[in-house]
């Protein structure tokens, strides 16, 4: 059976950071899930705000000593742990670069799952806020893309930038969103050091998506990216491109 988990990383990945817009939250949730049934252990932190489902646990803190202690009972009962400074409204607030860097090697977890951007509500982009010296610290990073906003108008919804790539455009075609992505001088910096990434092109239920995606994904792929996917966070078909 196909799963988020198995599609987007592999086993022996701890350190993963999610980047990107469209479905990012539930995204993690599933993959959260899925680890549960296959009895590996997980924990979701952040650098910015961060929703948690109902059922999930939450260990509140800045202290190294309390985290490690109270995360290790919990995840002693293999519940996916969301890690958080302090409450927020309706969120928990994430921590700083330099916590999240010094809290990573007291985590036991199987994986740990790092919100390392913030799209705002966008389909597209957050590479304006993507924070870099977290990436450093990953062994992948899942890059999710909302395939709702191929071919759309260009809104302030879809995209906030002020690359001059886009100020001639009128719509977000997506052979245009793979150049400007691969000429974003973060995509460009995530490829210098050779961390891996996985594209996650989200929201393809019909095929007026998926054609538009495979132009995408084919493009982007022969960037070099080393998986790209596309599916549904609503259900398990996926395709990966070869």
């Amino acid at each position: 059976m196909n799963t988020f988990y198995a599609a987007l990383l592999s086993p022996e990945e701890k350190y993963i950071s999610l980047a990107g817009g469209g479905g990012k939250s539930v995204l993690i949730h599933k993959i959260c899930q899925e680890c549960v049934q296959q009895d590996k252990t997980v924990v979701v932190m952040s650098i910015f705000p961060l929703y948690i489902p109902l059922e999930s646990k939450t260990v509140i803190s800045t202290d190294t000593d309390i985290i490690k202690t109270q995360v290790e009972r919990e995840l002693e009962k293999n519940n996916p742990v969301y890690l958080g400074s302090k409450f927020g409204e309706k969120r928990i607030e994430g921590f700083k670069p330099g916590q999240v860097k010094k809290l990573l090697p007291d985590i036991s977890a199987d994986h740990i799952f790092i919100k390392a951007d913030n799209t705002q509500g966008r389909s597209i982009s957050g590479l304006d806020n993507f924070n870099i010296s977290v990436a450093r610290e990953t062994q992948r990073l899942i890059f999710v893309l909302g395939a709702e906003a191929f071919n759309q108008e260009k809104q302030e919804k879809f995209i906030s930038t002020s690359d001059a790539y886009w100020k001639s455009k009128t719509a977000l075609d997506p052979v245009d969103i793979a150049d400007w992505y691969l000429n974003h001088k973060v995509f460009k910096t995530l490829a210098q050091k050779k961390i891996p990434m996985t594209i996650f092109i989200n929201m393809v239920e019909d095929i007026f998506h998926e054609n538009l995606t495979i132009a995408f994904a084919r493009k982007i792929k022969l960037a070099g990216i080393d998986r790209v996917v596309y599916g549904s966070i609503f259900n398990s078909e996926f395709h990966i491109v070869k």
